[in-house]
């Protein structure tokens, strides 16, 4: 029998699919508080800067000394600090500080109005710190921020208490770091001469480790 005219039979079409839609995987957002921890070793200052040939002892924690036991309103991520024996200009120790989210400039700024907490303080039970206050110094090529400071220092206990100096700090910033150098002079003429001497060292120390603050 033949088929009806027009009711020809079709071949069933299949009906498309639809490809499922994939998401792209999120790259994930690099935390900045680990590059920085990662700059404060390399922003060191080079030994042979200093005439020596290694630093006498350093560690990787620590806290920006603060003067009259001030409290510090940042968070540092990072920290690395040397000390040195013989160095000329005459550093003792020298540290390097990463803050985030608070820049280097910002922290600095908290230096010199902690000098007017207090007249004569006690650190670490080891001095008594009779404060001199601010000393000028030109801020070197490189840093957002520069601040020095003075103090003059009895020693309190061991074989050497009653011996006197003269304590300089200084602090430097570039970006999101801080660099902080110390010097110990019997006069404070000698003192604030090797910090001016050092800050522009741990500057360019500063630049090395930030290409771009």
């Amino acid at each position: 029998m033949g088929l009806i005219a027009g009711c020809e039979s079709a071949t069933p079409q299949a009906t498309p699919t639809a490809s499922p839609t994939v998401s792209p995987t999120p790259t994930p957002t690099p935390d900045p508080r680990v590059a920085l921890a990662g700059l404060v070793t390399a922003a060191g200052l080079v030994p042979k800067d200093l005439t020596v040939t290694s630093a006498t002892a350093e560690e990787t924690v620590g806290a920006l000394a603060m003067p009259c036991d001030t409290s510090l309103a940042a968070t540092y991520v990072g920290a690395h600090s040397w000390r040195f024996s013989g160095a000329q200009p005459a550093v003792v120790s020298h540290s390097v500080f990463a803050y985030y989210p608070q820049t280097g400039a910002m922290v600095l700024d908290q230096l010199g109005p902690a000098l007017t907490g207090c007249k004569i303080w006690n650190w670490a039970n080891t001095w008594q710190m009779d404060v001199v206050g601010l000393f000028t110094v030109a801020r070197p090529a490189g840093a957002d921020n520069a601040v020095a400071y003075c103090h003059h220092g009895t020693i309190l206990a061991g074989t050497t208490k009653g011996d006197q100096v003269y304590l300089c700090d200084g602090a430097v910033s570039r970006g999101h770091l801080v660099a902080a150098v110390s010097t110990v002079r019997l006069t404070l003429a000698d003192a604030q001469s090797d910090l001016k001497k050092a800050l522009p060292l741990a500057v360019a120390a500063l630049v090395r480790a930030v290409a771009t603050p």
